[in-house]
Parts: C-alpha cells; sequence; structure tokens
C-alpha cells in the first residue's frame, strides 16, 4: 500500500468524522465549548456530548445546554440551584459569572425550564470542539479538502502513462 492510499484514506476518515459531528451537533447531541464562563472545567475548543433530560431530573452541580433566548445562543453552565418550573445556572468561573444567568426582561435569575434545556454534559473531550467553530471549521475543511485533492493529483500524475 502506498502512502498517499494511507494519507487518502485517513484524509476521508477524517471527513466523515467531521461530517458525524456536524450532524450530531445539529441533532442536538454535541456541542463546542466557546468563552471562558466554565474555565478551568471547561475550555474553548472543547466538544461537549450531552444526553437529552427532563428536567426534573437534573441535580445540583451538574453541567447543562441550554437554549438562552436573550442571547439567542446555547449556554453550557452549571446548575446552582433548583426552583419549581426549572433550574438556576451560572458559569464555573466565577471571575467572570459571579452571578446566575440573568432574565434580561425581568432582571432576575433566568429559569432554564424544559423547553430551554438540551440536556446534562456527560462527557467532553478537549480540541474536538474547534472542528465545530468558526472560523476553525472552514479552516479544517478547506485544509481537508484541499489535502485530498493534492493527493489525488499526485496519484494521477504518477501513474504511467499508456503507451499507443
Amino acid at each position: 500500500m502506498k502512502v498517499s492510499d494511507v494519507v487518502f484514506a485517513v484524509d476521508i476518515a477524517l471527513i466523515v468524522a467531521y461530517v458525524v459531528f456536524v450532524i450530531m451537533n445539529l441533532a442536538g447531541f454535541v456541542y463546542p465549548v466557546s468563552g471562558v464562563s466554565m474555565y478551568p472545567l471547561l475550555k474553548t475548543g472543547y466538544l461537549a456530548f450531552v444526553k437529552p433530560v427532563n428536567v426534573s431530573s437534573v441535580r445540583v452541580g451538574q453541567i447543562v445546554v441550554y437554549y438562552n433566548p436573550f442571547s439567542e445562543k446555547y449556554v453550557i453552565h452549571m446548575v446552582v440551584m433548583k426552583v419549581n418550573d426549572g433550574l438556576i445556572v451560572k458559569g464555573y468561573n466565577n471571575l467572570t459569572n459571579p452571578y446566575p444567568d440573568i432574565n434580561q426582561s425581568t432582571g432576575l435569575p433566568l429559569v432554564v425550564t424544559q423547553s430551554l434545556l438540551k440536556g446534562v454534559v456527560v462527557f467532553y473531550m478537549p480540541y474536538l470542539g474547534y472542528a465545530l467553530l468558526r472560523p476553525y471549521s472552514f479552516v479544517l475543511v478547506f485544509i481537508l479538502l484541499a489535502v485530498a485533492i493534492v493527493v489525488e493529483e499526485l496519484d494521477r500524475k504518477r501513474l504511467p502513462k499508456a503507451s499507443s
């Protein structure tokens, strides 16, 4: 087996893995970490794997992913309190997040209800989240496709020419 075949196979495997991560992200099973609110526990570039759960089964201290309707983004924060109809959450980093997340229309703590909750973080892996964060994702796709094209082109040039 030629080195170019191995490089091409690895490249294709990485492209497939990337597509799987994108699909899992769209389905709500993985979320990339960005920002410092959960530092040092979670850092930018980590990939959080999420298990959908009922809000009543979540415990204080667990890390959850929820949709923040004010920022219109998914947020990964820790549960600090349970209330009747949901959860109160805040970032792990007390320097950047000394208070619970705020409901911007009332000024009170934001209550993460079942409709906002995406799930509980069950595990996380460093660096994999960069594949889903812009601009890193665009660079990754460009590099993987470029490698596939270059390897294929080099192989084509190395093929013996047919004699006529």
